[in-house]
């Protein structure tokens, strides 16, 4: 596969970045290079926005952590996701997500949820 033509712009690269540090969670860079088959120089770098053009073979080592295919974290980095946003409509569209969180993660999870939950029951 080639590298794309397009270029990444920094606000793209500032949004990738927080999609690769919500991916990684608690978890060491060593750890999510090792679970990702990514370099972990490139994970520090790409989450420091220090890396210009992502390579495409490392988008797709990274989309089963994010909720985005390599494709959608290319139109992200190159801002050109025509004002397409991807839906998640279910909890079994978020499921294989929730699945790749630490304990703790999954811990901040629930908490929320029960947030929301008691926000949408107590009217407000």
């Amino acid at each position: 596969m080639h590298q794309q033509d397009t270029a990444f712009t920094e606000e793209g690269l500032q949004r990738l970045a927080e999609i690769v540090r919500s991916a990684r969670g608690e978890r060491s860079y060593n750890e999510f290079a090792k679970l990702t088959g990514v370099n972990y120089m490139t994970i520090i770098r790409l989450e420091r926005c220090q890396v210009k053009t992502p390579k495409i073979t490392t988008l797709q080592k990274l989309e089963r952590f994010t909720p985005f295919t390599w494709e959608e974290l290319l139109a992200i980095g190159t801002e050109q996701t025509g004002g397409e946003k991807r839906e998640i409509l279910t909890a079994d569209d978020v499921m294989p997500y929730v699945m790749q969180l630490s304990l703790s993660e999954v811990g901040r999870l629930i908490q929320k949820l029960g947030e929301i939950v008691a926000l949408r029951t107590s009217g407000r």
